[in-house]
């Protein structure tokens, strides 16, 4: 008797939890979480590998501007940098930093040229060969631009 009556109090599988209905789930709830774009997973995997190389040559090209003492001309100059939107022009940089433009466009020049070796390098530590850089290189761009 004692075990009959332990069955009948027993709690069952789920008891006293609310049962959502499934059709409270419609299709157009289940669509919207859908992503709203037509990137793959190795897509994103591979974007997401480019932004951090990227971001690694820029970390890189900061602490030797930092080193030389020269942070707060980064700070002006990275707008002039490949991929961002420069609200500045050579001149205005130029005014703002008390330089002549003449020498904006060298500085750019340069730390352009040294953003590329060090991204250069930074692509060297995940391949095996000198070689295979510029077509890592390569793929980095095309996964950036599409």
């Amino acid at each position: 008797m004692i075990n009959e009556w332990d069955r009948a109090r027993a709690a069952k599988r789920g008891g006293g939890a609310s049962h959502v209905p499934l059709e409270l789930l419609t299709a157009e709830n289940l669509y919207s979480r859908e992503p709203s774009h037509d990137l793959t997973a190795d897509k994103i995997y591979e974007r997401s590998w480019a932004m951090a190389v990227l971001d690694q040559a820029r970390v890189r090209l900061q602490a030797e501007y930092r080193a030389q003492g020269k942070a707060e001309r980064l700070a002006q100059l990275e707008s002039f940098l490949p991929g961002e939107q420069s609200a500045l022009s050579y001149a205005e940089a130029a005014r703002q930093l008390g330089v002549p433009e003449g020498t904006i466009k060298s500085d750019v020049h340069r730390l352009k040229q040294r953003y590329r070796e060090l991204l250069r390098a930074e692509i060297a530590h995940t391949v095996s060969t000198a070689a295979e850089v510029n077509d890592e290189l390569r793929f980095l761009i095309a996964t950036l631009s599409g």
